[in-house]
Formats: C-alpha cells, sequence, structure tokens
C-alpha cells in the first residue's frame, strides 16, 4: 500500500521593509508650519486613496534566509469574500544570492553560485516567486491574502561537481529522508547493473520467469510470458497488461496496491503482445525485477543495495519500505535529497563518485541512452526511455537540452544536464498535485540563470 503523504506545517520567509530616513535643513517656525499643514493633507490624500482601492500593490521581495520561521497556518479567506488575485505588480529588485551550501563532509565540494556562473539574481527570483506563490496549485494563503505555494520540500543544483544551491521548504531539514517514489525505479536500474557486473545475473537476456518457480503453476501463461526478459522490464516493454496510465488495464498500479501479493499480481497477468514491441509504464515490471534481485543474489534489495551501491557512496542514510511479500523497488525508497544529488552526479560522472568506480560504466552509458521510444510525450520534457531513466528534449532561450533523470510521483527529481555538467535535484509535496512543477521552475529560472551567468 503506498504511505499516506505526510501533511506537513508552512514556512514563510517575512518580507521586510526598510526604514526610510529623511534629514532637511532647520527651516523657521512659519515655513515649518506650512510643510507640516501640506504634509497633513497629503497623509489625508493618501488614506483616502489606499481605502478605496484596497492598497493591492505587491509585498517587497526578502533575501532568502537559511533558517526557516514557522508561522501559524493560514485559513483561506470565507467563502463569501472573493479570493485575492495575485499582483500583477512587477516585482522590487532584489539582491544575488550569496549563500553557500554547508561543507558536512558527506563527499561535496559546496561553493557559490557565482563561481560556477550561475546567475544569483534570478536565482533569488526563483525563491522570491515560489515564497509569493508562483505555480500554485497545493496552496494556503497568507495573512495578507497573498498564495503561498507548499508543494517545494527542497532544491539542490549541482555544477561542475560542486554543491552551489541547497533550499528547504516547508519546515523540511537537510536530514530528512524523503520518499522518492518512482525515482526508486532508476535506482533499481542501477542495481540490475550491480548484479551483472559482480555475476549474480548472466547479462539482461535472462528469462523473468525462470526465477519464480516458487510461483508455479502461473496464471494466464503463455509464450510471451515465456519470452519476458530483464531488459524489457528495464524499458517497459514486457507486453502484459500493465499499463498505469491506462485506468482500464488489469495491471494498473492502483489496482496493485490493495493487493497482499504485488509479485504475484504482476506475474498472473496476461499479455497482450509480445516483450519488446511497445512501451508502456508499469510500475508491476520493477516489481518483478526487485523480485529477480533478490533471488539471483540471494540478499534482500536494502542489503544489496547497501553493499554495491550505497555504502562505495558514503550514502549512509536510507530506508526501503518493506512489504508482506518482501521489499518494494517501485516507490519504496527513502532517500536525503544530498543523497540524490550524489546519484546523479555519479551518472553524469559514467558511474563514478568522487573518481571511484561504482557502477560499470557502459551500464551507465546503456541507461541513460536512447533504449525504446514513446510514442507520445509523457512527462512534458521526456520523450525517450532509458534503462529505467527519463530522456528528454527542450528548448529554452534558442539553447537546445537533452537532460536524462529520475522521475517520481509529484515532482520527485533527480535531472542531469550532461553538457552543462550540472544536476538538479528537487523535493516535493505534491502526490496530489501538480508534479510537473518542478520543470517549470527548471526552465523559467535555473536554466535561464546558467545561460545567462553570473553578472
Amino acid at each position: 500500500m503506498l504511505r499516506e503523504a505526510h501533511q506537513l506545517d508552512h514556512q514563510v520567509i517575512k518580507n521586510s521593509r526598510e526604514q526610510r530616513k529623511f534629514s532637511g535643513q532647520t527651516l523657521e517656525w512659519r515655513k515649518m508650519k506650512k510643510i507640516l499643514y501640506y504634509i497633513f493633507l497629503g497623509l489625508i490624500s493618501a488614506l483616502a486613496g489606499i481605502l478605496i482601492t484596497g492598497c493591492r500593490a505587491a509585498p517587497p521581495a526578502s533575501q532568502p534566509s537559511a533558517t526557516p520561521v514557522q508561522l501559524t497556518k493560514t485559513s483561506p479567506p470565507p467563502t463569501d469574500t472573493p479570493t485575492p488575485e495575485p499582483t500583477a505588480a512587477p516585482l522590487p529588485t532584489i539582491a544575488a544570492y550569496e549563500i553557500i551550501p554547508e561543507s558536512i563532509n558527506d563527499g561535496w565540494e559546496t561553493g557559490s553560485l557565482a563561481s560556477v556562473d550561475i546567475n544569483p539574481v534570478i536565482i533569488s527570483d526563483m525563491l522570491n516567486h515560489i515564497y509569493q506563490g508562483e505555480y500554485s496549485t497545493d496552496s494556503i494563503f497568507h495573512e495578507n491574502g497573498s498564495v503561498k505555494y507548499e508543494g517545494i520540500h527542497s532544491i539542490i543544483i549541482v555544477k561542475d561537481g560542486k554543491l552551489v544551491f541547497e533550499e528547504y521548504f516547508n519546515l523540511n531539514e537537510r536530514e530528512f529522508n524523503h520518499d522518492t517514489h518512482s525515482v526508486t525505479k532508476s535506482v533499481t536500474s542501477l542495481l540490475v547493473g550491480l548484479a551483472i557486473e559482480h555475476g549474480f545475473l548472466k547479462s539482461t537476456d535472462v528469462k523473468v520467469f525462470s526465477y519464480f518457480n516458487d510461483y508455479m503453476p502461473i496464471f494466464n501463461w503463455d509464450e510471451n510470458k515465456a519470452s519476458i526478459t530483464v531488459e524489457n522490464l528495464l524499458t517497459m516493454s514486457s507486453g502484459m497488461d500493465c499499463d498505469d496510465a491506462d485506468p482500464n488495464s488489469k495491471g494498473q498500479q492502483w489496482k496493485m496496491y490493495p493487493t497482499e501479493d504485488w509479485l504475484e499480481f504482476f506475474i498472473s497477468l496476461p499479455s497482450v503482445r509480445s516483450p519488446g514491441k511497445a512501451f508502456a509504464y508499469c510500475s508491476g515490471g520493477v516489481i518483478a525485477l526487485g523480485g529477480v534481485l533478490e533471488r539471483a543474489t540471494g540478499m534482500s534489495i536494502s542489503d544489496f543495495s547497501e553493499q554495491y551501491l550505497f555504502e562505495p557512496m558514503g550514502i549512509h542514510d536510507f530506508t526501503w519500505i518493506k512489504y508482506q511479500w518482501g521489499t518494494s523497488t517501485s516507490g519504496a525508497l527513502l532517500l536525503r535529497p544530498r543523497d540524490m544529488a550524489k546519484l546523479g552526479q555519479m551518472m553524469l560522472d559514467g558511474g563514478q563518485w568522487n573518481g571511484e568506480q561504482v557502477v560499470p560504466r557502459d551500464w551507465v552509458r546503456a541507461s541513460r541512452a536512447k533504449q525504446i521510444e514513446l510514442k507520445f510525450k509523457s512527462r512534458e520534457w521526456f520523450d525517450e526511455y532509458g534503462y529505467l531513466w527519463w530522456r528528454g528534449n527542450l528548448e529554452i532561450q534558442g539553447s537546445i537540452y537533452q537532460p536524462y533523470a529520475a522521475w517520481g510521483m509529484g515532482g520527485q527529481l533527480i535531472v542531469v544536464f550532461p553538457k552543462e555538467d550540472m544536476v538538479i535535484v528537487f523535493t516535493t509535496g505534491n502526490e496530489k498535485g501538480d508534479g510537473n512543477t518542478p520543470l517549470r521552475i527548471t526552465e523559467k529560472y535555473i536554466l535561464p540563470a546558467v545561460l545567462e551567468g553570473a553578472p
């Protein structure tokens, strides 16, 4: 069963106002009385204007703060009161973002945005819009009636091998282990590559059902099911009646979750086509990969991943959620955002972490390469698929980007931009909201900040 998403309190960075100081020459008493009289008239006039117009000006932006401020969650206005429209007033000029992520001896070299030629003013603008509520679909109201976006939990930017931006929102913190949802699928792909490298699996051509003799007899058995390989599961092309995007599919994920044994649920499905013919996003197929890995290695997914992947990368704080039949490899891995970024950097560096080869270079190349074509653009940027890694194409300000990504429900994201030598991580709480928001924030702020460079 899926865990209920935790409801978190919300933080607000309060806007600050600069005090204005006025100075002037000493005036004679008569001149002073006249000036005070006109000032009084001006104040009366301004107050009347405020009462008439409702004073809809936007509040000034604040500098990003490294320390979250907790306020009491406010409620939306009463139903008989019109919801305030977002202000169209231009945002005030804001200073460059200058916070350098803390170095905590976890393998990351840290630095400033400017040191890797990312425009820090645009990144401050990004924070300002997040606090004010741009792109909000899952939101509450500030005391002044403005909308505050509550879906983003963390954003990390790594460029040129340096961790240069790290911010946490809505009372999330660096040490918080986040449910990565289907980012777990991409991690499972790495484990398959490691199982082959260390001799537990012969190759991706191994027949999947040869590992499930303990489930014999298998329902809906036919030649198609008998010929499904590990590679078919890695490319979401098993040919089984399993399509998470189709509510009529017998193997659709929401029908799998209430069952007691997810592995049995998947392997009992009927086939609808020959394997390898077409892509259909199927969480059950990755459950089956987990079953293959546990049987081939004789180890739990948790123990295998710790020994061969996480320990060599200095990732010590992780959790695989267990279900009745064992460990799930679909939406069941909890990681810290900094450690998610390590996985992205390792992929960018051809399987190496801090100079040590962790995952075979050839496996990384195969995983991030196009393995199967998608007949639809399923998730805005992404129109191709590797070994459980999404591949994309997009254009920003005339520049072409070809990222690859580990992508999870609600907008959990590890996205790698190889030409830019950059990794971006998002964690969110948007499981029931807009999971594409991280992509839009990246398009509007992070990529333009890279293009424009430091001032």
